[in-house]
C-alpha cells in the first residue's frame, strides 16, 4: 500500500503519493523544508504538504524564518517530481473509455 500525503493544490487538499517539496503547518500557517525542525515537532494532524510555493503563498502560508525555504516554482519544474524518475513520476490521464490518453506533471503540464 502506498502512503499518501494530504497535499495543497489549486485551493484545496488533495492525497497524492508525492509529500511535495514544502510542508505546513495548518493552525499556524508557516511553511518550510521538510527537513526542518520546526516543521516537524508538529503534530501530523496539523500538517499539510505543498508541492509549489505559490500554491503555499496562494493558501496563506508565510516562509519558515528558520529554514527559510528556496522558492520551487511551476516554472522551475523539470517534470521529473523531486528526485523521482520513471512512470511513478508522472500520473497518466484516461478517458471516459479508461483509454490512457497523456501524461500529466505534478506542476500541471502534459507530457507526450
Amino acid at each position: 500500500m502506498v502512503k499518501m500525503y494530504r497535499v495543497w493544490c489549486a485551493g484545496h487538499i488533495v492525497e497524492s503519493p508525492y509529500p511535495g517539496r514544502f510542508a505546513g503547518i495548518k493552525t499556524v500557517k508557516i511553511f518550510g523544508r521538510l527537513d526542518c525542525w520546526s516543521g516537524r515537532r508538529a503534530f501530523l494532524k496539523n500538517r499539510v504538504f505543498f508541492h509549489f510555493w505559490e500554491d503555499a503563498i496562494a493558501a496563506d502560508y508565510r516562509p519558515c524564518k528558520h529554514c527559510r525555504p528556496e522558492p520551487f516554482t511551476r516554472a522551475d519544474c523539470d517534470h521529473l517530481p523531486f528526485g523521482l524518475a520513471g512512470p511513478s513520476a508522472l500520473k497518466t490521464e484516461t478517458d471516459s473509455l479508461g483509454a490512457k490518453i497523456s501524461k500529466r506533471c505534478l506542476c500541471g503540464q502534459i507530457i507526450s
